[in-house]
């Protein structure tokens, strides 16, 4: 019986070795490996257009825009968040799931995001340090970090690269498209379209993403097929 098991588990890890040879195609079209390329892609995807990445570029001119706090002391805040919370998910990843940081950690960050808004609104310093602060947590204990877990443990190395691509090319088209919403909307209208992609990637991640905390490697490249 146990001999029969571990044939077994040898025989699903040189499955997952024989899968990372697929093209790019497959990885995004074939039954075995389209939902966790495709559920990766949208890692990078909603980490962007949630305001990750572009509420740090950007930081300086969100908060001079709003009045409420000087821009160099609430940059400087928020780089402190992002480490805080860089040390915490060190911890917090061992006790929950993947996929409870992220739907968590998207809906705090889109909480606080929400906070920022109503600061800009009211000048206030206290919610904008508030806002700031849960945002920048909330996302270091989720999609910052996870998008790389959650990747090399489901995806095929085909659809690893292209979890990362999605990654880059978003933060990229944030990167140019900040500017232009700032322009456009504000912070405000900037704070609820990065709060309301973040709200968007609960949904849908609670919808297609499955929990890989606990199982074997084997087991992970093969959770997606159930």
């Amino acid at each position: 019986m146990i001999g029969d098991q571990v044939k077994q588990q040898l025989q699903s890890e040189n499955k997952g070795t024989d899968d990372n040879n697929i093209g790019y195609c497959a990885a995004m079209c074939h039954t075995n490996y389209k939902k966790a390329t495709w559920v990766g892609v949208s890692i990078g995807f909603f980490m962007q257009f949630s305001g990750l990445t572009p509420a740090m570029i950007y930081s300086v001119v969100l908060f001079e825009s709003t009045g409420a706090i000087d821009p160099f002391i609430a940059t400087c805040y928020l780089c402190t968040m992002d480490l805080l919370g860089t040390v915490l998910v060190i911890f917090l990843i061992k006790k929950f799931g993947r996929k409870t940081l992220l739907i968590t950690g998207h809906f705090l960050a889109a909480l606080g995001l929400g906070c920022s808004a109503v600061a800009t609104v009211y000048k206030s310093t206290i919610l904008m340090f508030v806002g700031v602060g849960v945002t920048a947590v909330a996302f270091e204990v989720s999609s910052g970090p996870l998008i790389y877990v959650v990747l090399t443990e489901t995806c095929s190395d085909t659809g690893l690269s292209l979890g990362i691509f999605s990654l880059w090319i978003n933060m990229v088209i944030m990167s140019l498209l900040t500017p232009i919403l700032i322009a456009a909307t504000g912070a405000v209208g900037t704070y609820i379209f990065f709060a309301a992609f973040g709200l968007a990637s609960c949904i849908f991640w609670a919808i297609f993403m499955k929990e890989t905390r606990g199982l074997s490697p084997a087991q992970c490249k093969q959770v997606y097929l159930k």
